[in-house]
């Protein structure tokens, strides 16, 4: 069963998102914020899929992203970035650290089951190979 990490500090965005990703039949772990989960990306390291925010208190979105990217452990972990708020360059520099995709809120849940299932698959089809 695939793992997600949500990271968000909206607690209803992670509990929608979290609903969402579990009815897909994949586990669902929250985070209130980056820092905390940098933490549960390091003692999980069977995590598939991260979704996170941008603007999250103690570690923003584009600081774990950049951080992950850093770390050969980590470039496995597809990573998928949800905001309302990122300007046009955070667009861009997450896409040049090497996300799988941007999302902008309000999240269509239509196109959010379609692009974790998308993500879902490319990473069991990295790991077959």
């Amino acid at each position: 069963m695939p793992k997600v990490l949500i990271a968000d500090d909206d607690r209803m965005t992670r509990k929608l998102v979290s609903s969402h990703v579990e009815a897909l039949g994949h586990c669902a772990i929250e985070s209130s914020s980056g820092q905390v989960a940098l933490t549960i990306l390091k003692d999980n390291p069977n995590i598939d899929l991260l979704i996170t925010d941008v603007e999250m208190p103690d570690m923003n979105g584009l600081d774990l992203v950049a951080h992950l990217r850093a770390h050969d452990i980590y470039d496995g972990v597809e990573i998928i970035v949800i905001s309302g708020l990122a300007t046009p360059n955070q667009i861009a520099e997450l896409l040049a650290l090497g996300i799988s995709m941007f999302m902008a809120k309000p999240l269509q849940i239509e196109d959010l089951r379609r692009n974790v299932e998308h993500c879902a698959r490319k990473n069991r089809s990295a790991q077959n190979s």
